[in-house]
């Protein structure tokens, strides 16, 4: 055993020769013959060494460390332990032990042996432990009795105890000592404390603050309303709070006089004097006078807790009165639609918009109004320091009510929530004032800035000053719409003392601007008449060359362009001094004077000098026509020229096609040299004809047609190099590329818009080998893209690929043969000669490729469809099917589109997919109908079945039934856990013919059930008025003979309900009809 060995490692110690069992030649010496090696040979005596072992042993821990060394082949087989006494009397340590003799062994006493220890008890069964089960627990119990928790618990809980009883104690004496003394418990106290809390709840209803909701005021006003309101000698609070306080010592008063009387009544009732009375009766009623007495005495004692207690709930409202002043100055600041209270009147500081008055004086007012309020409350002496009243209280120390409302929370939170919300309104105001006003700012701070002088000498345009002017004219009508007051919570904005700061400013500033749009008017108005008559002067000038000429015209021309330039300047001097008449500014005379000559010059150059220039145009033009001419048929010669030089050398070489990039460089050489340049002279002379027109005998401009021609022949010249360079580059490209990344609609593109390119080519230049060589390769090309198209088609797969291998003969290595393929290699193994075969093989690729499509989207449409199922009756572990609709829609349209399939003539590559698929969806279908009749049939059977009268009459069926129900639930319980996904669930393994055998049986099981119902309709013929539901109910409730209560009136004409004696309750009494005779 493992512990036993830990144990005999923990107690038997290794010494130096000694060992408790040692191997030599495979055996193992005994006991005898260590002990005699130990003594050097000597034989020793065991019993001796026996004895003077034990002598050695004290405690229990030693008894087992005995037994672990020595084992069951010690003489000695059992020792006695008892209990240990511990050094503290309430300490616990079950397990220590003190080995004694036998016979001195307790009542309870332990023996220890080889097999364990045995705990022997009186009256209680021994208990058996093994050695190091008890080791184990015994380490376990100081481990645990060593934790803090553990050690004290006992402690902990005792203490605990008695904190609760003793809290109990105060809390009843606290109780039965508050009994003696309330107030409301004692009937000559009751009524007073009534109207004094009558006196209280008036009290609470004077108002030490008014705020009217529709008045408004200045701070001034305010604060002195508020002076009113309180100290007021005819109506104030002050006054009122007086009259309460000398109503509340009238009440106090009529106490103080009531207890007193009590003490002095009798509480027996003077009888006769004839009757006598016994000497019980007297005693009794001496009894009671002397009760009476000492409780008129206690409450007489308590006159002066009374009066405490009504000045307290006089303290009380007090505060409540100054608390109830600051809580509705509150929500008259802190309504969302709060009307106006205070007047602020607003003006501009150096930063910000200031308000007046500012936010200061509204919170030293503030500190007033609550200071008011304070005197008004404190200013009503205690109750306590009444003179009548010093016999009974005693005044040790009073607090002043305003030092307790100052230090009322309630009174902080809200006199600190109205700092907090005028704070807020005045932010509000300031922010609107900021937002409102600061708009007049730059009104304000351009007269703050506004220096005449330093104005004048800065200079400013006519468009500056008319700036200027619009903008102190803005500002008149800025402050035209200056608003003067403005509402704003409870702020009342008045803006009208601002406005009338800011109205002077806009019309000094005007002022000089309109003189100095004097002095600017009167130099623009000088500049404007040198400019007119410096084109007077070149008007008047006659020029005799062509170039001159052309300049005068273009001059001419020109100047009909400037001339809304200069007619505008006219119009700007003619606008300032159309301004400075509508600022009502007066003009000097000579300025005046200027103006008049602007006037005159502008009306000679529109009538006269302009017309002059054109006459002389029309006199001059047609000479300078017929120079323009001459030098124009120089141009067409020298285009004629290169027109020769674009058809001969390596421009008409095919066998330059090659180098079809030198040849690009030659031809742009000519192009920038020879056609460019005659292109630009040309230009110029058509700009010319543009001035001067053309000759009479031509139609329209000069036809530079030799010129037009050379540029479309280099055109057409550059057109065919381009292309020629650029089909070589795309041909080497899809040549040597991986087919498989090949566009070839974009290559089909490419060739077909360069063959049409090299056609129209061969038409403009007819003759021309090179484009008709060109034509050619590309047409040899275009007549292999049908085949090209074929290969390139995405419905290609490796299997595809893998005939046409064969077919030209080439190798094939799996799918990775057609991932490395180039057109040039496909080429050069003649595939181009195979062309039909091509177009058959991409043909089939295209139909399998859309049939793969079709049967994706079957599979797609299932992948994701749950079987609907849904619970039965709401119970926990019953299911039955849901709408199946959508399901055998899906189904019956799959059928067809896999059978559309089948009967397609592409189906050879993906005939196993396919034929899968059409056995999944033909069991689906067969496996749908089959389900749906068993559920029909479980459905009407199984709340049948459900009655224990009807099992035990049709105890076969049941049984059968119970199987088919077994065999539902588990069904249902399968789906849904393992086949949630409806195809799965309908390709369970043997499903189908389960649900056939289950539809089999139900069938078996109803025929069965009708043939019972009709034994029992033939036994009682009326039973056939009856429905086959209507009759299982109440065959199901046999012992019920109330079932039949609600059948009656089918199976008898006359009878609706039967009657049931009440000591029988199998026995029928009476029968009533409909009308219930």
């Amino acid at each position: 055993m493992p512990h036993l060995d830990k144990i005999k490692t923990m107690y038997v110690p290794e010494r130096e020769g000694v060992a408790v069992m040692t191997r030599t030649g495979g055996g193992v010496e005994s006991l005898e013959e260590m002990l005699q090696k130990n003594n050097g040979g000597v034989e020793v005596i065991e019993d001796d060494l026996l004895e003077q072992e034990l002598a050695k042993l004290r405690t229990g821990e030693d008894a087992i460390a005995f037994f672990a060394r020595n084992g069951s082949s010690t003489k000695v087989k059992l020792l006695y332990c008892n209990r240990a006494v511990p050094d503290d009397a309430n300490a616990f340590a079950p397990y220590d032990l003190v080995i004694v003799p036998e016979d001195k062994v307790n009542p309870e006493y332990f023996t220890v042996s080889a097999n364990g220890i045995v705990h022997v008890e009186p009256r209680q069964l021994s208990e058996c432990v093994a050695l190091d089960e008890w080791m184990r627990q015994s380490l376990m119990y100081r481990v645990l009795t060593s934790m803090t928790f553990f050690k004290y618990y006992i402690h902990k809980k005792v203490m605990n105890q008695w904190r609760m009883n003793a809290r109990y104690e105060v809390f009843c004496s606290n109780r039965q000592r508050l009994a003696r003394g309330c107030f409301l418990a004692k009937p000559l106290f009751v009524e007073p404390l009534v109207q004094v809390h009558s006196l209280i709840h008036e009290v609470e209803e004077v108002k030490v603050l008014l705020v009217e909701q529709n008045s408004v005021y200045t701070l001034a006003q305010f604060s002195d309303y508020q002076n009113q309101v309180r100290v007021n000698p005819i109506k104030g609070a002050l006054k009122d709070l007086e009259g309460k306080h000398d109503q509340a010592v009238q009440l106090l008063d009529r106490l103080i006089a009531t207890v007193s009387r009590s003490i002095e009544a009798d509480p027996i009732k003077i009888e006769a004097k004839n009757k006598s009375k016994s000497m019980v009766q007297e005693k009794l009623e001496a009894k009671e006078r002397a009760r009476h007495e000492r409780l008129a005495r206690h409450d007489h004692a308590m006159l002066g807790d009374c009066i405490r207690l009504v000045d307290y709930m006089f303290q009380a409202s007090l505060v409540r009165v100054a608390i109830g002043a600051t809580a509705d100055f509150s929500a008259r600041l802190g309504t969302t639609q709060s009307q106006k209270l205070f007047i602020i009147n607003v003006t501009f500081g150096p930063a910000t918009v200031l308000l007046n008055p500012p936010r200061e004086q509204f919170m030293d007012m503030l500190h007033q109004l609550w200071e008011g309020v304070c005197h008004v409350v404190n200013s009503l002496p205690s109750f306590m320091s009444v003179r009548q009243y010093e016999p009974y209280v005693h005044v040790t120390a009073h607090h002043p009510v305003k030092d307790i409302i100052q230090s009322d929370r309630t009174y902080s939170k809200n006199t600190k929530r109205i700092s907090e919300n005028l704070h807020g309104q005045i932010d509000a105001a300031q922010a609107y004032a900021n937002d409102t006003y600061e708009t007049y700012r730059k009104i304000y701070n351009y007269g703050q800035e506004w220096d005449a002088d330093a104005f004048i000498e800065a200079g400013h345009t006519a468009e500056e000053l008319y700036a200027k002017m619009g903008m102190m004219k803005g500002f008149q009508e800025e402050l035209d719409k200056f608003k003067l007051h403005y509402v704003l919570g409870i702020v009342n904005i008045d803006g009208k003392s601002l406005k009338n700061e800011l109205a002077p400013v806009p019309d000094e500033a005007l002022k000089v601007m309109k003189s100095l749009l004097m002095d600017l008017a009167k130099d623009k108005c000088a500049a404007t008449l040198a400019r007119f008559d410096a084109c007077n002067k070149a008007l008047d000038e006659r020029p005799q060359t062509l170039d001159k000429f052309a300049a005068f015209v273009k001059f001419c021309h020109q100047v009909d362009e400037e001339r809304g330039e200069m007619e505008e300047m006219f119009e700007d001097v003619q606008a300032m001094f159309e301004a400075l008449s509508q600022y009502k500014q007066q003009t000097k005379m000579e300025d005046q004077i200027v103006y008049d000559k602007l006037l005159s010059s502008t009306t000679d150059f529109a009538t006269t000098k302009v017309p002059h220039a054109k006459a002389f145009i029309d006199e001059t033009n047609q000479g300078m026509i017929e120079d323009q001419h001459q030098k124009s048929l120089k141009i067409e010669e020298e285009a004629k020229v290169t027109y020769q030089e674009l058809f001969v050398g390596s421009f008409m070489d095919a066998e330059k096609i090659p180098y079809a990039r030198e040849v690009l460089e030659e031809l742009e050489k000519i192009g920038d040299k020879q056609v460019k340049a005659a292109e630009e002279r040309a230009g110029t002379f058509g700009s010319y004809e543009d001035l001067l027109g053309t000759m009479p005998s031509t139609e329209g401009k000069f036809d530079y047609a030799e010129l037009t021609k050379t540029r479309k022949a280099y055109d057409d010249k550059y057109k065919l190099w381009d292309t020629v360079a650029q089909w070589q580059d795309m041909t080497q490209l899809w040549n040597t590329s991986d087919f498989n990344k090949v566009d070839v609609e974009a290559m089909n593109k490419t060739v077909t818009g360069c063959f049409r390119t090299a056609y129209n080519l061969t038409k403009s230049l007819e003759g021309d080998e090179v484009a008709q060589r060109t034509k050619n390769m590309i047409e040899a090309w275009r007549e292999n893209m049908p085949a090209i198209i074929d290969l390139g088609n995405p419905a290609m797969r490796p299997r595809h690929w893998e005939k046409l291998f064969k077919k030209i003969n080439l190798p094939w290595k799996g799918p990775a043969s057609a991932a490395n393929i180039s057109l040039s290699m496909l080429e050069a193994n003649g595939i181009f000669d195979h062309k039909e075969f091509i177009s058959e093989v991409s043909a089939n690729a295209s139909g399998e490729f859309q049939l793969e499509q079709s049967l994706e989207t079957v599979i797609k449409a299932w992948a994701d469809l749950p079987l609907p199922i849904m619970n039965h009756r709401n119970q926990k572990d019953l299911w039955i099917l849901g709408d199946l609709a959508d399901i055998i829609t899906q189904c019956e349209d799959h059928s067809v589109t896999i059978a559309t399939m089948m009967g397609s003539r592409f189906i050879q590559g993906i005939r196993d997919s396919v034929e899968i698929w059409e056995k999944k969806v033909n069991v689906a279908c067969d496996v749908i109908d089959e389900w749906y009749q068993v559920q029909r049939a479980w459905m009407y059977l199984e709340n049948i079945f459900s009655a224990e009268d009807i099992q035990k009459q049709l105890p076969s069926e049941a049984a059968k039934f119970k199987g088919v129900d077994k065999f539902w639930k588990d069904l249902f319980r399968k789906v849904r856990q393992c086949h949630r996904n409806a195809i799965d669930a309908f390709q369970i393994p043997n499903l189908l013919t389960q649900l056939k055998t289950a539809n089999d049986t139900l069938d078996h099981v109803q025929k069965r059930l009708e043939a019972y119902l009709e034994t029992k309709r033939a036994a009682f013929p009326r039973f056939y008025f009856l429905s086959n539901d209507e009759l299982l109910s109440i065959l199901s409730q046999t012992r019920n003979p109330h079932a039949v209560q609600e059948h009656m009136c089918k199976c008898f004409d006359s009878i609706n309900r039967v009657e049931f004696s009440t000591t029988e309750k199998a026995n029928i009494i009476a029968m009533t009809d409909m009308i219930k005779e």
